[in-house]
């Protein structure tokens, strides 16, 4: 009888042993074990656009980047929809309610400041049309723009907080004095933000 609350008690501390074990080796090995704290939320990029006086708008942009402030602040590649590695795009076909799709991604929490474009071609098409007595109907000059440092930035302002959705609107409205005076794009660009839960 004496010996039974011994053996109980040796495999007591053996268990706890093999337990502390098994947990060190967890931490040891870099395993991460699930946690109820969700750290990652889901943003969704829309564009849209203002009539401006050109027939055709065509850009292509080939990365999207978001700005990030805080301790870990810093700027993060996002992807565009179905793995794309560039979206070409006639701007003028995004007017009223119709926007184009640019991304629709997980990012983790935090404060972000800025959504940067790069854009590597940019073209204003104008249609001309013949004289009725010419065989050809119609006639597109196109022209090459510049877009400054290659590059067209967002200001705006959200925060991503865990399993939380964020939808930004960017309406690009198109300078048109710009475009037709020296040849640059240099949208006028304003941001509208929806928050909710997943």
């Amino acid at each position: 009888m004496e010996n039974k609350p011994r053996t109980i008690s040796l495999r007591i501390v053996a268990g706890i042993i093999i337990a502390a074990t098994i947990i060190v080796a967890v931490f040891a090995s870099g395993i991460q074990l699930p946690t109820s704290q969700i750290d990652v939320g889901r943003l969704t990029i829309f564009l849209k656009d203002a009539p401006v006086d050109v027939d055709e708008l065509w850009i292509t942009i080939t990365g999207l980047e978001l700005h990030k402030t805080g301790e870990d602040a810093g700027w993060t590649n996002i992807d565009f929809l179905q793995g794309q590695e560039n979206v070409t795009f006639n701007l003028l076909e995004y007017q009223d309610e119709q926007v184009l799709s640019l991304a629709d991604v997980e990012i983790g929490s935090g404060n972000y400041t800025k959504i940067r474009m790069s854009v590597v071609k940019a073209e204003a098409w104008y249609y001309t049309e013949a004289p009725e007595t010419e065989t050809e109907q119609q006639t597109i000059d196109k022209v090459t723009l510049k877009v400054p440092s290659g590059k067209i930035d967002v200001i705006t302002q959200f925060t991503i907080t865990g399993g939380e959705n964020v939808v930004v609107l960017i309406d690009m409205q198109p300078d048109y004095v710009s475009i037709s005076h020296s040849g640059n794009l240099k949208p006028v660009l304003k941001s509208s933000i929806s928050q909710g839960g997943a």
